[in-house]
């Protein structure tokens, strides 16, 4: 990592690891969240009945595994101090642990009891002792980054609230039905994300992705409702509203205009 060859501060490698953290935890909780709502029902779609006990099995493995995909960054912060070989130490030790608890967890309860010893060696290898050696050896701010991890986490969990509360309104439905409504809670996790989450910089960057695309910036536009971004994206040229572009986008835009306008009012 160029910035630990140029022998950046502690400070700077915990700005890196907390915004790339931060990035990686959206888009991890988005899958975790999801299959939390809709694993069961997916697996019973993809592989038929009699396999339900894969649903907790996932659960167990994927839940803890995600706290070591967020902070990747700091393996690349390890190998480039060249002080990789802790974390082999930690694997080789989380994995005597892992065959010690699982065999028999496993003569016990089966799949379950194996992925739980899984988990919990996760939790405890790549959680409490990475996250120790983090803090204590490469002096990254792990406090700070667990702390705003919390904070995205009351967003992520009022969001799986809602999903858990839409959903059993719904109902059982077919295979279309539940595309939808998997779409449905990614749109409401998305928006619960931008509006709750994510920073001021962290909203610049999306609306620089989403401004390359018309719906981008009409659902931007609408989630900010501020004068500075209806200056920045400057709908009425960017869209090209003018001329032969047929009648319903020039109308539908300025039906969203003049709404805009009057909730400012």
């Amino acid at each position: 990592m160029a910035m630990v060859e140029e022998k950046a501060t502690a400070e700077k490698l915990s700005a890196l690891f907390i915004q790339i953290g931060r990035w990686q935890y959206y888009l991890l909780a988005l899958v975790a969240t999801g299959f939390i709502l809709f694993g069961e029902r997916f697996i019973r779609l993809w592989a038929g009945e009699g396999f339900e006990e894969a649903y907790g099995i996932t659960l167990l493995i994927i839940l803890p595994f995600t706290i070591d995909l967020i902070q990747n960054v700091g393996l690349a912060i390890l190998q480039a101090e060249n002080r990789y070989d802790f974390r082999a130490k930690v694997y080789f030790v989380t994995g005597l642990f892992n065959l010690a608890l699982a065999i028999p967890l496993g003569m016990a309860y089966g799949g379950t009891g194996c992925a739980f010893a899984t988990g919990l060696s996760m939790f405890l290898g790549n959680g409490l002792v990475m996250n120790w050696f983090y803090a204590k050896e490469i002096h990254l701010a792990i406090a700070s980054f667990w702390w705003q991890i919390g904070r995205i986490s009351v967003t992520v969990l009022i969001t799986l609230l809602i999903g858990f509360g839409l959903v059993s309104g719904v109902g059982a439905c077919g295979n279309i039905g539940f595309l939808v409504e998997i779409i449905c809670y990614t749109f409401l996790y998305s928006i619960g994300i931008y509006t709750f989450a994510m920073n001021d910089g962290e909203r610049k960057k999306v609306r620089g992705i989403c401004g390359r695309t018309r719906m981008g910036r009409l659902v931007v536009l609408y989630l900010d409702r501020g004068e500075e971004s209806m200056m920045r994206l400057n709908i009425s040229r960017r869209l090209e509203i003018r001329g032969g572009r047929g009648s319903w986008p020039k109308l539908l835009i300025k039906k969203f205009l003049r709404h805009w306008d009057s909730s400012r009012k």
